[in-house]
């Protein structure tokens, strides 16, 4: 008699040893903020302060090893060129929490927070750069 969990055992090995990863989740920033910006004094004369309160949209992301306070962005480990590039990140076991920093267009605001133990993560952007996917695994 075969064993029922056989072919899901077979799955899994092949997904492994493929490199893919039927367990890799997206992790996504919020694709825009809404920024109230404001002068930190009076406008200079003649000048009058105008607000404009518009969303602002998400301009990319990065990785870091510890808080984003802490100044320790992680470079890619790969990057792939063409038309969709891929950057890939790895993490390996470092006990540090690896954080999600995500920065929005024409804004010094950032949005950050700590992942799960993944081992990578791997970005898909779009025309101009846009971030398309972000897989963790």
């Amino acid at each position: 008699m075969v064993n029922p969990a056989l072919p899901h055992l077979a799955l899994a090995a092949l997904l492994a040893a493929s490199g893919c990863s039927a367990l890799a989740e997206p992790v996504a920033c919020p694709p825009s903020i809404t920024v109230n910006e404001t002068l930190t004094g009076a406008a200079p004369e003649p000048w009058t302060a105008r607000y404009d309160n518009t969303s602002r949209n998400l301009a990319g992301v990065g990785f870091f090893d510890g808080h984003p306070d802490e100044q320790r962005s992680l470079a890619p480990s790969t990057d792939s060129g063409g038309r969709n590039p891929v950057a890939t990140w790895k993490f390996g076991s470092n006990p540090v929490p690896v954080w999600l920093n995500c920065r929005y267009l024409d804004s010094a605001v950032t949005l950050a927070r700590p992942l799960p133990a993944y081992r990578e993560c791997r970005v898909t952007h779009g025309p101009g750069g846009i971030v398309r996917l972000i897989e963790c695994r």
